[in-house]
């Protein structure tokens, strides 16, 4: 949206360099506009691209098994041959034999449907996460992500090409600075630095509005509430969010952005909202894939007539808690998502349940969910030791 920070950023720096600008009617016409307009960059925000990434893997997953191999293939090779691109290096020459091949039956046709002359993308708004980018990467679309807030005009660093280190948000940009605070605990309940900034970039202030001004700057610095690290070439991590922690009745810290950014790209989960806040475990809402949730089901003989069938079916929730279960195996246990409701529609814009940016308005979810949110918690967590053995 123009009125995003970020979206009105890139596009005074188009303006600038001359760059004819188009935009998408929607987020439903965007593959159709993408073939139309033929762009060369693009601005995105991670869920974004992850819709993107969904939508060609759900067409892999419908052509014949050979095809399937082919394409996995191709991915494998993409994965092995880009960090050597990265790093500036030659690949081992049967490396690069491969990549060729994979570039003309496989590469070329995906970005043949995003137009054809997409040379990157910028992503912002959001965290991305490493393997969605590596994704991009493979398949010849490089994904730069970067990070900065409205406060901040709003870039505080960025990957570019020349200097790129996946799962970072890049070095910090010319005349800003950035230091790390104070130590706060973070959700695993070890401790996270919170990140400072300084510079031209940055508001002197939010108006009229005494008290945030006394919390958000001190010495000079603007405190963005978010932790990070910054390791030994200068690339600085986000690893939490201070104001965004909430607190379990056993006191226990957990980052709900944590949690809901493992599901990025996951096979059966759209989308998922972490909750728990004075609660005596973490649960969430899931509005699940339903093109590869209709098929699982389908393929297990579970009928339905509606989707509000399908997320009632108990074998279906039970099969989505596994998936749950298994993608936060790693986690302490406070951290586990112990129990989940699946939604029968999407979260949208449209609705008020999502920002212009895709994030979800966690005030609004909760108030329209209450009654399932409260039917969720008043249920018996399964005991740790019954998730390890599922």
């Amino acid at each position: 949206p123009l009125a995003h920070i970020f979206e009105r950023m890139i596009d005074f720096y188009y303006l600038a360099q001359g760059v004819s600008i188009a935009y998408a009617e929607s987020y439903d016409s965007l593959p159709q506009n993408l073939r139309e307009v033929r762009p060369t960059l693009m601005a995105v925000v991670p869920r974004l691209v992850e819709k993107i990434r969904e939508k060609i893997m759900e067409e892999v997953r419908h052509l014949p098994s050979s095809k399937q191999r082919l394409f996995a293939w191709a991915l494998r090779t993409g994965r092995a041959w880009f960090p050597y691109k990265l790093e500036n290096r030659a690949a081992p020459p049967g490396l690069t034999v491969k990549h060729l091949m994979a570039e003309k039956l496989v590469y070329s046709k995906i970005r043949s449907q995003m137009g054809g002359r997409l040379r990157l993308l910028i992503s912002g708004a959001a965290p991305l996460s490493k393997e969605l980018a590596e994704f991009f990467f493979a398949i010849g679309i490089p994904i730069y992500e970067g990070y900065g807030l409205t406060e901040t005009s709003p870039v505080i660093a960025v990957n570019h090409p020349g200097a790129v280190k996946l799962g970072t948000v890049g070095r910090v940009i010319p005349g800003v600075e950035v230091k790390l605070g104070e130590e706060v605990e973070d959700s695993r309940g070890g401790t996270g630095r919170e990140i400072l900034v300084r510079g031209p970039n940055v508001t002197p202030g939010y108006y009229h509005q005494d008290e945030r001004n006394g919390e958000a700057f001190a010495d000079g610095w603007f405190h963005t509430g978010d932790l990070g690290m910054i390791d030994a070439d200068g690339f600085l991590s986000i690893t939490g969010r201070k104001k965004n922690l909430f607190k379990t009745s056993g006191g226990k810290y957990v980052s709900p952005e944590k949690l809901e950014n493992l599901f990025q790209g996951h096979r059966y989960v759209a989308q998922l909202v972490v909750l728990g806040d004075s609660k005596k475990f973490v649960g969430a809402l899931i509005v699940p894939n339903f093109i590869a949730l209709e098929g699982y089901a389908r393929e297990q003989g579970i009928t339905f007539a509606t989707r509000e069938e399908l997320v009632k079916n108990e074998k279906v929730n039970a099969f989505m808690q596994q998936q749950v279960d298994e993608a936060c195996r790693h986690l302490p246990p406070h951290e586990r998502i112990r129990q989940i409701a699946l939604l029968p529609r999407e979260l949208t814009i449209a609705s008020g349940e999502l920002s212009a940016t895709l994030k979800v308005k966690r005030n609004v979810v909760e108030e329209r969910y209450r009654d399932l949110i409260e039917e969720l918690f008043s249920r018996r967590p399964p005991a740790l030791q019954e998730v390890a053995a599922s």
